[in-house]
């Protein structure tokens, strides 16, 4: 087990140090390396290593953790936000392509960084689990490939419609947060969710179509300083990550709503 996990490491390093001589994120390396060496790839990972103990599985809880810490210190200017948020146009023009991910761990605000926490704590835990029993041993890359990348296609659309506005910002793990509850609701389609201001839960299979309308409306009006493309296409993606991964999940979600085909 030793062995393995100093191999990992050392290739971890050597493929992050490569990415960053041709401008692109340390993390896409690191990444890389992991969705490579998983049983769904080269299958070159000890057992023992994917033995894990279901303590160390809580992952949405070390994302959390590591989110505040990098808020917190942004918002006692410890570091610079500046340095980290997304900004379209430095991205697409400067090759700031980091950008893409570590906006992610900024926060607007405490209510902000709250917000989002807390949704990714409730539903983020629903997801590792199933996650678990679709995937197995593999479900702890998976579900780190599947948050960290969707900070970044959560984005996307908003890098190509303002590559050229030097003054759009956006901060916050919304659209990656869209895409955990969406996944959420995937597993667990009659889940209740609670809305702001309304005392009922809603079914997730009911809330789903209601929430992509209401951004993809929002996002059209662009009235708000909020980021709604990404809430949509991160909840988008919070669909079609597992059911890429394994395509009969579909057949689950189905069968928890009631429906045999």
């Amino acid at each position: 087990m030793l062995l393995s996990l100093a191999i990992i490491f050392l290739v971890g390093l050597s493929a992050a140090a490569i990415f960053e001589k041709i401008g692109l994120p340390r993390i896409i390396g690191m990444l890389g390396v992991g969705i490579v060496v998983s049983p769904y790839v080269l299958d070159l990972l000890d057992s023992s290593v994917l033995g894990i103990s279901s303590e160390l599985r809580q992952i949405a809880l070390i994302i959390i953790l590591i989110t505040v810490l990098v808020s917190v210190l942004c918002f006692r200017g410890t570091l610079d936000i500046n340095a980290l948020k997304f900004n379209a146009n430095g991205v697409w023009h400067k090759g700031q392509w980091h950008r893409m991910l570590t906006y992610g761990l900024v926060h607007g605000s405490w209510g902000h960084l709250f917000f989002n926490m807390l949704t990714l704590y409730f539903f983020g835990t629903v997801v590792e689990r199933y996650f678990q029993a679709s995937f197995g041993d593999a479900s702890v890359i998976l579900y780190v490939v599947f948050y960290v990348s969707a900070i970044a296609v959560s984005t996307i659309g908003d890098l190509i419609k303002y590559k050229d506005d030097y003054g759009y910002n956006a901060v916050g793990a919304s659209g990656a947060v869209s895409a955990i509850l969406f996944a959420s609701i995937l597993f667990e389609p009659k889940m209740g969710i609670f809305i702001y201001l309304i005392p009922i839960p809603i079914p997730g299979y009911i809330f789903a179509p209601l929430y992509l309308l209401y951004c993809w409306f929002m996002a059209k009006r662009n009235m708000d300083n909020i980021g709604h493309t990404a809430h949509f296409w991160g909840a988008i993606y919070g669909l079609a990550f597992p059911l890429i991964c394994r395509p009969d999940i579909f057949w689950h979600f189905l069968s928890q709503l009631g429906v045999s085909i």
